[in-house]
């Protein structure tokens, strides 16, 4: 399953809900969450205050990738939450570093785009 959701603004909702976006990963077996207008900046993503880069949705076993815009400050900003496979065959593991791959490249691209 994939989730794309606008978020206006993941810090906002992280302190206000900070277990939105686990409960709705667990709730509905997602595997791939986009979300959209996170008005994060990479200082935000790296802040271990905030715990957001290396915390957020870990523990439910995704892998997190982050665009922040470096145009203009807290606009924008997308964010994808890639859920982890254990596959015994090993074939599962790179079809998830290919997509994870995929998705960090096409963000970048993205955010290039925009500056």
């Amino acid at each position: 399953k994939i989730c794309s959701w606008n978020v206006a603004g993941l810090r906002a909702i992280l302190k206000n809900t900070p277990e939105a976006l686990p409960d709705l990963v667990q709730k509905h077996g997602i595997d791939v969450l986009c979300l959209q207008e996170t008005k994060l900046q990479e200082m935000h993503v790296d802040d271990p205050k905030l715990k957001i880069g290396g915390h957020l949705l870990v523990e439910e076993g995704y892998e997190a990738h982050y665009s922040c815009s470096t145009a203009k400050k807290g606009y924008s900003g997308t964010a994808v939450f890639i859920k982890k496979r254990d596959v015994g065959d090993g074939k599962g593991s790179k079809k998830q570093a290919n997509l994870s791959s995929l998705c960090y490249q096409e963000g970048r691209q993205h955010q290039r785009q925009r500056q």
